[in-house]
């Protein structure tokens, strides 16, 4: 991982990027002899198939059970609204999901933390995706 690539040992990086070390420092990855782990870098590859959702459809309301390419999709954008419930009424667990730096990624993006009723947008991009 991180430390092979920055002794510049890639064959020993597993994958790792200057690109996808960015994204987990953005979201407070710490290498002080910490690993980053498979939840992280799991939080970053959704938080990016939401930024593709959105580029395509214009807004963040993934139907819970959105059937294109990335069928968990609607379910982690459920997640990430119950955890911010939690998370404003004092709920610890729910920082290990989402913290304030996720919570202000989400925001970047326009996300609505708070969720939304199924728009006639949001159901006719279920129906296109289905035919």
């Amino acid at each position: 991982g991180y430390k092979h690539y920055k002794a510049g040992n890639k064959q020993m990086s597993r994958g790792m990027t200057k690109e996808r070390i960015e994204k987990l420092e953005s979201i407070g990855a710490n290498w002080d002899g910490q690993r980053v782990s498979k939840k992280q870098t799991a939080w970053v590859k959704m938080f990016e198939e939401l930024k593709l959702f959105k580029a395509k459809y214009g807004h963040t309301n993934v139907p819970t059970r959105y059937p294109a390419d990335n069928p968990k999709l609607g379910r982690w954008v459920s997640t990430q609204r119950r955890a911010y419930r939690n998370y404003k009424i004092g709920n610890k667990q729910s920082i290990d999901i989402l913290t304030e730096v996720r919570i202000q990624q989400l925001e970047s993006i326009a996300f609505e933390l708070v969720g939304q009723n199924k728009s006639k947008e949001h159901i006719s991009t279920t129906q296109t995706e289905q035919k």
